[in-house]
């Protein structure tokens, strides 16, 4: 759905963006990649508007590592150390995020490296990306030595924290999880050039598109279980039994009460222009005879103002069906004007009060382009 970059030097011009500075945040958005990349930018964070070009913060406050918690909040590193007029000062081995839960916003510490071995200069972090599980994967500008391990900036290492914020602490995992010597790069090895940018993500399903996990290899992490009003009467759960791909499914019970309505709900999907969206997915009858159904709630601007919208079609599961119906495309939906993105949720009806379950596997956005008006 696109990738966020941040920049060395200010650009008078980048694509169709008039000015980028180096406290600036623009995203990509490909419409080919591999040899014969092209697309278009956009600005995604204005560092300016976060008081990040402001003199009261420091001299130079370049942004020279972005990065997301598992939650999906913009984490950034700078490339010198910088003042916050209502917290303190963070270093270059930090990870701030922009804190908007008090009367005046103001940026708050996530990760502190001071605490954690992450003192030189050379140490400055330039490089990170989070897992889902919370780790923090981690390079630096230089040379490192974190007492367990050391590197240098051609490195990848693994902080796994047990706290974060103003007492981080953490265990760092040995050996480094990415050696730049021992991989035939001379000039990584030399340390004449270091990384100063990753990011990593699973191909656990060759349609797997992000944020959803298609195969639910490790469990439900891009979902979450809503299963009210009746939490009890309804579960999705990942299971290890009858997987259409990998080793795990989704599965939805119901029981036989009638008015329980359990969803399982994605992460937010950023829309395209002229784009309608649907889901794909696997779907395996276990027991009972239930209704499957789907929608999407769609999100408008920044005002928090959401919309739901169902498909007007349900999959009837019952005895009798194959063990998997393979690929079923649900309705494509085109966004109502003023829409930045939106979820996609499959809901267990029971209107037959009788208890039911079904596995769902290989769950995949699927997208058009002009199909909308």
């Amino acid at each position: 759905m696109g990738s966020t970059i941040s920049i060395d030097t200010p650009l008078e011009q980048l694509g169709d963006i008039d000015k980028v500075d180096d406290v600036d945040i623009v995203r990509f958005i490909p419409t080919s990649t591999g040899p014969n990349t092209a697309g278009s930018f956009e600005l995604f964070f204005v560092g300016s508007n976060y008081s990040l070009s402001d003199r009261d913060y420091g001299p130079d406050n370049d942004i020279d590592a972005i990065g997301f918690t598992p939650t999906g909040e913009l984490l950034i590193s700078t490339v010198h150390s910088f003042h916050e007029p209502l917290i303190g000062n963070f270093s270059n081995a930090d990870l701030v995020y922009w804190d908007t839960s008090g009367i005046v916003p103001y940026w708050a510490l996530y990760f502190d490296g001071s605490d954690v071995g992450l003192t030189t200069e050379d140490e400055n972090v330039n490089g990170f990306w989070i897992d889902e599980d919370g780790q923090i994967f981690l390079t630096t500008s230089g040379l490192f030595d974190v007492n367990t391990i050391t590197g240098d900036g051609a490195d990848v290492f693994i902080c796994d924290p047990s706290s974060l914020g103003s007492s981080t602490a953490c265990t760092y995992s040995t050996p480094l999880y990415w050696n730049g010597s021992a991989h035939g790069n001379n000039v990584l090895a030399s340390g004449s050039l270091v990384l100063d940018g990753f990011y990593m993500r699973s191909y656990l399903s060759p349609t797997c598109e992000e944020p959803l996990n298609c195969s639910f290899e490790d469990g439900l992490n891009d979902w979450t279980v809503i299963n009210n009003p009746y939490p009890n009467n309804a579960n999705w759960s990942a299971t290890d039994i009858d997987a259409y791909a990998g080793r795990y499914s989704a599965m939805l019970y119901v029981t036989n009460t009638p008015t329980g309505s359990p969803r399982l709900i994605s992460s937010i999907v950023l829309v395209e222009p002229d784009t309608s969206y649907g889901v794909a997915y696997s779907l395996n009858h276990i027991e009972g005879k239930v209704l499957l159904g789907s929608g999407v709630i769609w999100f408008f601007g920044d005002e928090g103002i959401s919309v739901e919208e169902a498909d007007p079609y349900f999959l009837l599961a019952q005895p009798g069906q194959p063990a998997w119906i393979r690929t079923h495309v649900s309705h494509f939906f085109c966004p109502p004007t003023g829409v930045i993105g939106f979820q996609r949720y499959f809901e267990l009806g029971n209107v037959f009060a009788i208890p039911g379950a079904v596995l769902l596997d290989e769950v995949t956005i699927v997208s058009q382009q002009g199909a909308c008006p």
